[in-house]
């Protein structure tokens, strides 16, 4: 017989759950931008995956400002989201530089 107690699950609040797909919203961007760098082909290609890879930023740092303005505790999961960033960052400028838009 299973302990019920372990099986419990706790019910998030909409805006909990709202928070949490924010803060990972990230991930989507990241993909979009890696399929630009490896699947396009050209300039126009590689200055659309950058313009994903930066767009990618927007959502942890509002979340950020946002938990930061209301006095919040950050999601645990924060430093790993942006050193997340911060390496595919890393790794594509090391590959992709002639594109980079700076």
């Amino acid at each position: 017989m299973l302990d019920r107690g372990i099986m419990q699950t706790v019910k998030k609040t909409r805006g909990q759950m709202v928070s949490d797909n924010i803060w990972f919203s990230f991930a989507a961007f990241l993909f979009v931008s890696f399929l630009g760098f490896t699947l396009g082909k050209g300039e126009a290609w590689g200055k659309f995956a950058w313009a994903a890879y930066f767009a990618g930023w927007v959502p942890p740092l509002g979340m950020l400002v946002w938990h930061a303005i209301r006095n919040k505790k950050i999601n645990d999961g924060a430093s790993v989201i942006f050193g997340i960033l911060a390496v595919f960052g890393v790794v594509c400028w090391l590959n992709h530089s002639d594109t980079f838009p700076l």
